[in-house]
């Protein structure tokens, strides 16, 4: 919850290294699976490690505020458990807090600063910038400014990109892109 993105990738890194390193691994059988944040993490890890395939599953290859920005309020009305749908003012406080926090870096305290009655309206209905879905305002940030796409297309192995027909978290647009990203120069692979 305090953490970064950055500090995360480079766990995944350090443990797919010594796993690929034991003894009875053969390391051209090691293959990673990236479920939600672990689709977004899992392409930069295989840029540190020779990863035989990859799995992913419900995750996001554009931008994370990009994504948060159209994503997260479409969610919040097609999701087959919600009682309201978000009204456009809510709607706009996201878009208004989650760009000044996750593109442009800002604190709390400078979000505030710039536009309090916009902030005070996003807390009361998300909660607090800093632990928005249970992430810190740095691992935002971070997530926001990994290069996903580059990632994708430097990798170099198979792909297998999952995506639910009845998934209303990710989208399917995000799948398609990183199979565009992979096999941009090896057709087939993905």
């Amino acid at each position: 919850a305090k953490g970064g993105f950055d500090s995360e990738v480079e766990g995944f890194k350090a443990a797919a290294k010594e796993l690929a390193s034991q003894p009875g691994v053969d390391p051209s059988r090691v293959y990673a699976i990236g479920i939600s944040m672990g689709g977004i993490q899992v392409p930069t890890v295989a840029q540190h490690v020779d990863l035989a395939g990859i799995i992913t599953w419900g995750t996001v290859v554009q931008p994370w505020g990009d994504y948060m920005i159209t994503n997260f309020p479409m969610r919040s009305m097609i999701n087959p458990q919600a009682s309201v749908t978000a009204d456009a003012q809510e709607l706009a406080d996201l878009r208004a807090v989650v760009t000044r926090a996750f593109i442009l870096g800002q604190s709390t305290d400078e979000i505030v600063q710039a536009d309090p009655q916009t902030y005070e309206r996003f807390e009361e209905e998300f909660g607090s910038i800093d632990g928005f879905g249970g992430r810190s305002l740095k691992f935002h940030y971070e997530v926001d400014k990994a290069p996903t796409p580059q990632a994708w297309e430097a990798y170099d192995g198979d792909l297998l990109a999952l995506h639910g027909e009845y998934d209303w978290v990710a989208n399917q647009a995000d799948h398609e892109l990183a199979v565009a990203l992979v096999t941009k120069d090896d057709e087939g692979s993905a």
